[in-house]
């Protein structure tokens, strides 16, 4: 189960500064460090709230068929609206992502902005998106980290579980996973990004 947002976190999740700037300059980031001509089918987010990500991913790659994944009822409602208002292609469930909601090796990309630190098992649900992973397919992943989540002022941004991690810890994550690192940036241990891929 995830840990539930405070309110400023949810206010900021549902904000046109999340929508128009800071998902759409992430996925810019993620489209850059994926491999030359990569050019996904399937798309899965995990944590999509509210549909921002959706949409800025649905902006880069506007072939795919998109599928967000959100345990909170309210924001899968809201992404479930406006996934239907933009018609974009695909679905939004309300789930967690270790519920083994799809066959292995459904999805070419897979994306978590900043979802993974929510989860108090984030381990697993990490391996649950490699292993909806396919073949040649690539993991693209925001996070903010332990250092940051720890700070008394962030404290009053968002309550979030114990099972906090570094870069560092993620990276190693995500390679034990089975995924060949891409891309990384690490901005002082505070927040980052990391593209990975499935090899065969």
């Amino acid at each position: 189960m995830t840990f539930p947002a405070a309110k400023l976190e949810r206010l900021y999740v549902a904000s046109p500064i999340r929508r128009y700037c800071h998902q759409p300059f992430i996925t810019r980031w993620f489209k850059r460090a994926l491999p030359k001509g990569f050019v996904p089918d399937h798309i899965l987010e995990l944590g999509c709230g509210t549909g921002a990500g959706l949409l800025a991913l649905q902006k880069k790659f506007p072939r795919a068929i998109l599928t967000g994944v959100e345990i909170d009822k309210k924001m899968a409602r809201i992404a479930s609206r406006r996934f239907k208002y933009a018609s974009l292609k695909g679905d939004v469930m309300n789930a967690s992502i270790t519920e083994d909601l799809f066959p292995p090796n459904s999805f070419d990309l897979a994306v978590s902005y900043g979802c993974l630190h929510h989860i108090p098992n984030w381990e697993e649900a990490l391996k649950s998106l490699v292993a909806n992973l396919s073949i040649g397919g690539c993991l693209a992943v925001e996070e903010y980290y332990k250092p940051l989540l720890e700070h008394p002022l962030f404290s009053l941004v968002g309550s979030h579980p114990p099972q906090r991690f570094t870069h560092n810890e993620l990276v190693t994550a995500i390679e034990a996973a089975g995924l060949t690192l891409l891309k990384q940036k690490n901005m002082f241990n505070l927040c980052g990004h990391i593209v990975a891929q499935k090899q065969g």
